[in-house]
């Protein structure tokens, strides 16, 4: 393997004009190459300028610094519009969950293990004692959780722990990560799910999927990933979907040969998707309306290569504005 050697700037810029880019070796460029990372903006960003056709990495005609920059600053735009929505969604999620389970179990010794779904269904390649300790496992999580919150001084549950010796389910799900709700909710007992994802007008195996996808793309946002391209993939790097809606047919979206849906699915426009069933229509039109500002900015920059290159990247069908009108 290649050794990589330390290159500086004027280096790393004479590579990218050896390749075809236009590029000028002036101080704004250097600068902003220092500060955002050399890697963090070509290595991620410079794939939709690249010649398809050449067996060397070579540029595609009239391609040039300012556009790849500017993906990469797009990019870090709509991160935070997806980021402030998802965020939104699972500040509502917990707070149905809380909701509906404390209606049910009550609001002090809540978490047992018969509060759960300890049974399996025939689909389920699992046995009852995997179930039951999957139930357990998040019940200890929980209580971990709980217990370093009160080691580091959190004011919020060290009120309800010492004053109360408990803490309600709605104060609690301000402290567990959005992955744990979702591990909660798909050990909730069916007829919970149902009372949870009626809230949504769908079923509770499809609210299972999408609190899957929306986990893996809040953290994607919470950690720098980048966002434009991303796509949800389990260990065996295989996709993780999220199920099937109306809104794919409503839209036209076309299917593989296998039956499948070519985009909407565990990409970017699948959370645009989500958000159509999960957000209020005033929150989604705020939502929608703010990226596509932030894509007709973006557009006004291309001038090597057509936007329809990145929505395609994005999984954004042609007629992907429509949704904005479609009823759901």
């Amino acid at each position: 393997m290649e050794e990589k050697v330390y290159k500086n700037i004027n280096e790393l810029i004479s590579i990218q004009q050896d390749r075809g880019l236009n590029i000028i070796n002036d101080e704004k460029t250097r600068k902003i190459i220092t500060f955002s990372n050399y890697y963090g903006i070509f290595n991620r960003y410079k794939d939709p300028f690249l010649d398809s056709n050449s067996k060397e990495e070579k540029y595609i005609s009239d391609s040039d610094f300012d556009e790849i920059y500017e993906l990469y600053k797009f990019d870090q735009r709509i991160k935070s519009i997806f980021f402030e929505y998802i965020l939104m969604i699972e500040n509502n999620v917990k707070s149905i969950i809380a909701n509906e389970f404390s209606k049910e179990y009550g609001h002090k010794n809540y978490l047992l293990i018969d509060n759960f779904n300890n049974t399996i269904s025939l689909n389920q390649h699992i046995t009852l004692e995997f179930k039951k300790a999957q139930i357990l496992d998040l019940i200890s999580k929980i209580h971990q959780e709980i217990s370093n919150k009160l080691i580091n001084n959190n004011q919020m549950i060290n009120h309800y722990i010492i004053n109360h010796g408990y803490v309600p389910l709605w104060v609690l799900v301000n402290i567990l990560s959005f992955g744990t709700i979702s591990k909660f909710y798909y050990l909730m007992k069916d007829r919970d799910k149902n009372n949870v994802s009626k809230y949504y007008n769908i079923k509770p195996d499809q609210f299972e999927s999408v609190l899957k996808i929306l986990t893996e793309f809040r953290n994607a946002c919470a950690h720098s990933e980048r966002i434009y391209s991303f796509r949800v993939l389990n260990k065996s790097n295989k996709p993780k979907y999220i199920p099937d809606f109306d809104l794919h047919f409503n839209l036209g979206i076309p299917k593989d040969v296998s039956g499948n849906y070519v985009c909407g699915k565990n990409d970017l426009f699948s959370i645009v998707i989500v958000f159509k069933y999960f957000l209020t229509n005033d929150y989604f039109i705020k939502f929608f309306n703010s990226l596509i500002e932030e894509c007709d900015n973006f557009e006004k920059h291309l001038k090597s290569i057509n936007i329809s290159k990145i929505y395609k990247i994005m999984g954004f069908p042609h007629n992907w504005k429509d949704i904005k009108d479609i009823e759901c």
